[in-house]
């Protein structure tokens, strides 16, 4: 039984890598491999940062300080001095890869002490607040591929078009390379990838405009998205494309792995099917059964790190979404802190917009509380129009006509786009 991560051992003349027409074999990367261990042994300090290019090498110095024990933190390729400067003084010091070449970088922490079994440690988008560092082992991470398996995917070869260094790319690329697949490293768009069946990685915020031409795709393409809600639309988007494929979506979190998924267009609101693995529980639900999901099981983080300390989970990880359980089926109401109390009516964020993205004229939104000295809070939608604009009177009507729960619009902003973070979801818009 495996008990750490590794590329698989397969066939050394089987494909490991694609990087554009360039084919890398298992026993190629190997090899890297050990060149990158015999440099990364020099160094004393155990924390890597390693810049998350799309080449050879940087998954090359990926694997060595797995191989060494060593504890990598992924960053962005275009990190700068000053950034991996700020990174370096959580730890007491850290070795940095600099137009490839290894430097030490003093910290600001006494000592740093982690788990022998440590794997990474990410720093999250801040997409929901101040960028956190959150501590993986092997352990976790092995039990999210067990989990990966419920998918049914199959050996289809495997890409990710959002950036490396976050938890979703690194996942598809060290569950790739377990497994014994092949993983197109460049591409970044739908337009980028291969005329051949594949499995893709991606972020919904980051495919609605690629999804929405008209070209019809023959390939039996396996789309996995997860990061955000799916939106039904952006799902038939993707049905009309490619007919014959396949779209999974699967809700979890940097902390939490694998939660829920379902196939195909998604049911308004709903997560799909929990997987089998993690125990889930609904804290201090409503009359409705809503609540704030907490997570425990074998696929959890090991904790959040700052500061040279780490602050090991509690035994239920809360994940500060607002959720109902039933049968075994999960339906996302929205973030704990997204929730608008409107004059004591209590909106879900995440509803309305699911609701008005549904309509024909709007291409993207985006719905924040704002102070009102009258009603407390006050909706605001923000919004991508697809055609001319509607009224907050035709939005407030969709809303009565479709809403699932009574909602109300107070304030439109129209925009020409809604800002993405860099791993290529929504990033929140201030009202």
């Amino acid at each position: 039984m495996d008990t750490r991560i590794d590329i698989a051992h397969t066939n050394p003349a089987a494909i490991a890598l694609m990087i554009g027409t360039e084919a890398i074999t298992y026993g190629q990367l190997d090899a890297a491999i050990a060149t990158k261990m015999a440099v990364v042994q020099q160094f004393t300090p155990r924390v890597w940062l390693l810049p998350m290019h799309r080449d050879l090498a940087t998954v090359a110095w990926v694997y060595a300080c797995i191989r060494t024990g060593r504890v990598f933190v992924p960053v962005a390729a275009d990190t700068d001095t000053v950034a991996c400067q700020r990174l370096a003084a959580h730890f007491d010091q850290v070795v940095v890869l600099q137009a490839g070449h290894p430097v030490v970088l003093p910290g600001q922490a006494a000592t740093v002490d982690l788990p022998d079994d440590s794997l990474f440690i990410g720093f999250t988008s801040g997409t929901t607040g101040v960028p956190k560092g959150y501590l993986r082992n092997h352990a976790s991470w092995l039990a999210s591929f067990a989990a990966y398996q419920q998918l049914g995917v199959g050996d289809n070869d495997v890409a990710c078009l959002t950036p490396l260094q976050y938890s979703l790319g690194l996942y598809a690329l060290l569950q790739t390379l377990f497994g014994g697949q092949t993983f197109w490293l460049t591409p970044r768009h739908l337009a980028d990838l291969p005329e051949r069946r594949m499995a893709v990685f991606a972020v919904p915020s980051y495919l609605r405009e690629q999804l929405q031409q008209s070209r019809i795709d023959p390939r039996p393409l396996t789309l996995l998205l997860s990061g955000e809600i799916v939106a039904p639309q952006l799902a038939e988007a993707f049905a009309r494309r490619y007919p014959h494929g396949q779209l999974i979506s699967f809700y979890g979190a940097s902390e939490t792995s694998f939660v829920a998924y379902q196939k195909g267009v998604p049911n308004a609101s709903s997560l799909g099917q929990t997987f089998c693995g993690p125990r889930l529980e609904v804290r201090q639900p409503d009359e409705q059964g809503v609540g704030e999901l907490v997570v425990a099981g074998p696929l959890v983080f090991q904790g959040y790190f700052a500061h040279g300390r780490l602050t090991p989970p509690q035994a239920w990880v809360a994940t500060g979404d607002l959720v109902r359980l039933t049968a075994g089926e999960l339906q996302y109401f929205g973030r704990r802190d997204d929730r608008i109390n409107r004059g004591g009516e209590k909106l879900f964020a995440a509803q309305v917009q699911a609701t008005l993205l549904a309509h024909p004229a709007v291409a993207d939104v985006w719905i924040s509380g704002c102070p009102d000295a009258i009603l407390g809070e006050a909706v605001v939608a923000t919004v991508v129009w697809r055609q001319q604009p509607l009224t907050k009177a035709a939005l407030n009507a969709y809303l009565r006509q479709h809403g699932r729960r009574k909602a109300k619009i107070d304030v439109v902003h129209t925009v020409a786009a809604l800002p993405l973070a860099a791993s290529g979801k929504h990033r929140r818009v201030s009202s």
